[in-house]
């Protein structure tokens, strides 16, 4: 399994923050940015907003890029245990 993030991960096919700012509409590239970022920092720790992920996998096909659900969501794969989650983990955006 990858250690790259989902929002390293977009970032880098898309060729960049500014670009993902872009195509999500986004005012700042900042706000791209903190995707990475940890939480103690206000970030979501690699994970890209889930309001983002329809515009994100159509901007991907129109561009011939390697973006999956999968690649955005990855504890998709991941085994039960793993891909558990409580109420607590969920944060609004």
């Amino acid at each position: 399994m990858s250690t790259e993030t989902p929002a390293a991960l977009v970032v880098r096919l898309f060729g960049g923050a500014k670009v993902v700012q872009e195509i999500c509409h986004l005012k700042a590239v900042t706000q791209v940015r903190r995707w990475n970022y940890p939480a103690d920092r206000g970030g979501l720790e690699g994970r890209v907003p889930a309001r983002h992920h329809a515009t994100l996998l159509a901007a991907a096909k129109l561009r011939d890029l390697p973006l999956t659900p999968k690649d955005l969501m990855p504890w998709l794969d991941a085994p039960a245990e793993e891909a558990a989650w409580t109420p607590s983990d969920i944060r609004s955006t």
